[in-house]
């Protein structure tokens, strides 16, 4: 079955690095990637993800090494370490959180929230978001929530879920391995911001969380 060693070592070798590497990359860059191979944000809107490329080739590396260090079942291996890769880095991910993490880095989100806006009267938009964070460390922890508008209104320079700031800061605090439903409804001024929505819905929202020590994560 093994036809040369070497490269199953290698290959093995290529994976871990893989791994290593996206874990590397920002988690802003992951969420805003243009382009993914993978797991991994190859381009975004400020340009190629250089580490992003780097976590690509090797990953591909990995599998060319395996397919060429075994004799037998080639194709089923190679499928069978896919598989494995979509999942692993979120698997690590969960039990990094439960164990090493602290603060606002133990705090998961199941990029599942949603916002609704709607037009109240002139100047005054109504706004109402939902979404469901996760505390998984055994310590209460504290953090303000900042909303991110999504690459499409960054690039068409118009402001949506980041609207939500303006009722801001939105501070939150979960108990020891709480996992919570969270509702926000706010009236919004919006007569000093230009090119604002006047209404619409977004799904998959992109949150910021802040801590007072100055730890923050782009979830």
């Amino acid at each position: 079955m093994v036809k040369n060693k070497f490269f199953l070592v290698f290959s093995a070798i290529l994976f871990c690095l893989s791994i290593v590497i996206y874990f590397i990359i920002p988690n802003e860059r992951k969420l805003q990637g243009t382009l993914t191979v993978m797991n991994f944000p190859v381009q975004d809107h400020n340009g190629m993800v250089v580490w992003g490329t780097i976590g690509t080739v090797f990953f591909i590396a990995c599998l060319f090494c395996l397919a060429s260090g075994l004799e037998k079942y080639r194709a089923r291996s190679v499928i069978g370490v896919i598989i494995v890769f979509s999942f692993l880095p979120g698997i690590l991910m969960d039990a990094y959180q439960e164990t090493f993490a602290s603060g606002v880095k133990a705090v998961s989100y199941n990029q599942e929230g949603e916002c609704y806006f709607e037009t109240v009267e002139e100047d005054q938009i109504s706004g109402e978001c939902t979404f469901v964070l996760h505390n998984r460390s055994n310590e209460e922890v504290t953090f303000e929530v900042e909303f991110i508008d999504s690459f499409y209104f960054v690039e068409e320079n118009h402001k949506m879920v980041s609207l939500m700031n303006l009722a801001g800061p939105h501070k939150i605090t979960l108990e020891a391995n709480e996992k919570r439903s969270i509702r926000m409804t706010e009236l919004l001024d919006v007569s000093k911001i230009p090119n604002h929505i006047d209404s619409g819905s977004s799904y998959g929202i992109e949150l910021k969380l802040i801590q007072s020590n100055g730890d923050q994560v782009h979830l």
